[in-house]
């Protein structure tokens, strides 16, 4: 899975795109075909998806051939810090007592009960309500 990165802007010029890397502060020229490719990398930047709209855009003879220019600009690409993989995040299970909060939290009952047995506590809290003489 592909992305391109932030700090890249492309413009399409007639038959030219021009690309701006901004973190490096270069300028690429490059035929129009580029714009197609980073456009594909954009919609869904994985490879089998970026060759599938490749090949509906342009009329392939060679299907191999096709694939390995393909893979070698893109690898180009990642090389040059144009695009860089994007990865995907996995979804964190929650503990029990999330679940058991947040099922709680919806039903509105009650979660917890504190008991004080006493008065007497060797704590100074700032937050407490127990005058402690």
């Amino acid at each position: 899975m592909y992305k391109v990165n932030q700090s890249v802007f492309y413009r399409q010029y007639g038959d030219n795109v021009v690309l701006y890397q901004t973190k490096s502060r270069k300028a690429y020229l490059f035929n129009s075909i580029v714009k197609d490719i980073l456009d594909c990398i954009k919609k869904n930047g994985e490879m089998q998806s970026i060759l599938e709209q490749l090949r509906a855009i342009y009329a392939v003879e060679n299907n191999l051939e096709f694939e390995t220019g393909i893979k070698d600009f893109i690898a180009e690409l990642e090389k040059s810090e144009i695009i860089s993989k994007a990865y995907k995040h996995k979804e964190k299970s929650q503990p029990i007592e999330n679940t058991i909060m947040d099922a709680i939290l919806k039903t509105g009952s009650l979660s917890s009960v504190l008991m004080e047995l006493t008065y007497r506590c060797n704590e100074k809290c700032r937050h407490c309500y127990v005058v402690n003489d």
